[in-house]
């Protein structure tokens, strides 16, 4: 998931042993801005904290964005969250491709940047391996998850684990379908598929080696957990 966007990341459906995965943008530092009060004749000035302001154009405390407006649509809504974006990679990858969470994640940014997707470094893959949860790894967003097709996925961070999604993950950087599963390790609430294999930890393409996935075109959890054994 990412930018304008805090987003996870999910992967394609398998042919010849790749999948894509699911990439979103993520958080970014948010400045708090005091105001400094007045002083009563001499002695020591005192200071006050306005409280922060959804729309004056100022991010403050408590607030992902101001663009200074009401406008919901716009990328930043009336209540100062951001949306995030989340989409499906256009490329396929083994597993040994991948590279492991950071190989994933530099695989997200890389391919959000070739899509011309805003605040494409801020990127993160929606996976989970042996060691670390998918949930862990992501920005929790009040705002709305959008494709970069401008539709909604989820109204906010936990309406896209709770389910189900207002529409699927089923489009890539470019706004292009995308069809299949997506390596992800990760169930619907965020962790790690327990006791699985994640491939080496998203490393190797053995035969022997397994991984769970999600559908794309899902609306229900299993577009992060398919149900089945592990591919």
């Amino acid at each position: 998931t990412a930018g304008p966007s805090g987003e996870a990341a999910t992967g394609e459906s398998t042919s010849s042993g790749g999948s894509t995965m699911t990439g979103g943008s993520g958080s970014e530092g948010q400045t708090t801005i005091g105001s400094t009060g007045s002083t009563g004749g001499s002695g020591s000035g005192a200071t006050t904290e306005m409280a922060p302001v959804c729309g004056d154009g100022v991010i403050a405390a408590g607030e992902e964005c101001d663009d200074g407006n009401a406008a919901p649509d716009d990328g930043c809504d009336e209540t100062c969250a951001r949306d995030r974006v989340v989409f499906a990679t256009s490329m396929q990858f083994p597993p040994a491709q991948i590279g492991g969470l950071k190989g994933a994640d530099s695989l997200c940014k890389q391919l959000a940047h070739k899509g011309d997707l805003q605040r494409w470094a801020t990127f993160t893959a929606w996976l989970s391996d042996s060691q670390t949860d998918a949930l862990a790894r992501v920005f929790h967003g009040r705002g709305r998850y959008v494709r970069p097709d401008g539709m909604v996925v989820a109204q906010d961070f936990e309406a896209l684990l709770a389910g189900p999604l207002l529409a699927p993950i089923a489009i890539d950087e470019y706004g292009a379908a995308a069809l299949g599963g997506a390596w992800t390790g990760t169930r619907p609430d965020g962790t790690a598929v327990p006791a699985a294999w994640h491939c080496e930890d998203w490393t190797s393409s053995e035969l022997l080696e397994l991984g769970h996935y999600g559908a794309v075109e899902a609306l229900d959890g299993s577009w992060t957990y398919m149900p089945n054994p592990e591919t």
